[in-house]
């Protein structure tokens, strides 16, 4: 199990990961979709989903679910993998501010 830390920016005018900031303890998304009804948070799985090559039903919120500030939990089996696939679509390093955990109770 991984956790992605994320402000999310929702109604934006474009959708997007990052830009990565190194001095960000999260990861800046964009999505179009507004904070009404989950519909920003399905948009975020989306765009995860995506750069991480992972079904969406592997993402959940476990803390923020309708705050900006979120904890996405990614549920793989390659914690490391999901981080480089991640850092290869912001194109930066995989120092980034992800933390890989074992299954915590913890949320």
């Amino acid at each position: 199990m991984a956790y992605l830390p994320v402000r999310a920016t929702p109604g934006s005018r474009r959708e997007g990961l990052g830009p990565y900031r190194p001095d960000a303890p999260w990861l800046a998304v964009r999505v179009s979709a507004p904070p009404q009804d989950g519909k920003a948070n399905e948009a975020i799985f989306a765009l995860l989903a995506k750069a991480l090559d992972l079904p969406v039903s592997h993402l959940r919120v476990t803390r923020g679910q309708s705050s900006r500030l979120k904890t996405i939990a990614i549920a793989c089996d390659d914690p490391e993998n999901a981080l480089k696939r991640l850092a290869q679509a912001l194109d930066c390093s995989p120092q980034i501010a992800f933390t890989v955990d074992r299954l915590s109770t913890d949320e």
